[in-house]
Order: structure tokens, then sequence, then C-alpha cells
């Protein structure tokens, strides 16, 4: 897996937990930029998504004992979602229907 050192750094800020907005800050990049990177190396990489972005970087580096943890927790969340597969992990959509104050009580 070759990646350019920018890649580098989002990825590794990515293995921390960090969110875009947070890498983002960190680099002084806008967190589009950090999105557009993401998404370039899932591409290139053909990663199905972050998860498999993550292992595969874990998997080419020299040293993957650093990242042990990363890749005890990324293992922990596959396995919550594989036991839950009905969880639902976003917000759910608006139905553009407000309900009023009345209408609850």
């Amino acid at each position: 897996m070759e990646l350019s050192k920018r890649e580098t750094e989002i990825l590794d800020l990515i293995c921390d937990g960090s969110p875009n907005k947070q890498i983002a800050d960190k680099l002084c990049i806008s967190d589009h930029t950090v999105r557009n990177t993401k998404v370039r190396m899932m591409r290139r990489n053909k990663a199905h998504n972050v998860a498999h972005l993550v292992r595969m970087y874990i998997l080419s580096i020299e040293n993957p004992k650093q990242y042990f943890l990363t890749a005890v927790l990324l293992a922990v969340h596959v396995l919550s979602i594989a036991v839950n597969p009905g969880q639902e992990l976003r917000k759910p959509a608006r139905t553009g229907r407000r309900v009023r104050k009345e209408q609850i009580l």
C-alpha cells in the first residue's frame, strides 16, 4: 500500500480515532480535503469502507504492533455490527413533519 506523506498523516489520525473535523484542524486543511483524501485512498486500494482501509494499512506497515489496540477496537466494532445487524448506525431520516407540543401531550 503506497501512500503519500499527507495520506499517511491522515490515515494515522484515522487509526487514532480522530473525526474528520479534528484531523482537518490538526493538519490545517479543510474537512472536505480530509473526506476527499479518504475516498481517494479507498478507491485506489479497493477498500469497501474506512474499516477495511485501516485494516489494509495496519497489515502493510512494518511494525503493526504499534496499532494493535486500534486493530482490537476495530475488530470489536465489526463484531458489534455483525451481532446487531438491525442496529441503526445513522440518524433517522427526517420526515419533514413538525410535531407540536399539544400533539405530544
